[in-house]
């Protein structure tokens, strides 16, 4: 169990290092990952689909809204919250906006309970 967790934080180190941002074959693996595995490699593919995944990124963005609304983990449900603050972020260029932002405030909104 010890080695099966060390494994897996050496893994997503090595992930967030090498994996190019927008990368779909490592987005797609860990929404699946984030969907049906336990609560720690949930936490875990939570967190580097936030780092991995761009801006605006459709796909992340319904998943992490998701989340944020039915999973039962504080872990999954902050990370999610934080990928969802990022899948937000305006760009610097302003000819350029993240037509996203508002769909991310909304879900973030809604996790506290309230509405816009």
């Amino acid at each position: 169990e010890d080695q099966d967790i060390e494994v897996r934080n050496s893994t997503v180190r090595t992930l967030l290092a090498i994996c190019p941002e927008g990368n779909q074959a490592a987005i797609s693996a860990l929404i699946t990952k984030v969907k049906n595995s336990p609560r720690d490699v949930q936490a875990l593919a939570s967190e580097v689909l936030g780092v991995v995944a761009k801006p605006g990124d459709v796909k992340v963005i319904k998943g992490f809204a998701l989340i944020l609304q039915t999973s039962d983990d504080a872990r999954v449900r902050r990370n999610a919250a934080i990928g969802l603050g990022k899948m937000g972020l305006q760009s610097n260029d302003p000819s350029k906006p993240n037509k996203y932002a508002e769909v991310c405030v909304e879900a973030l909104c809604a996790a506290l309970g309230c509405t816009l």
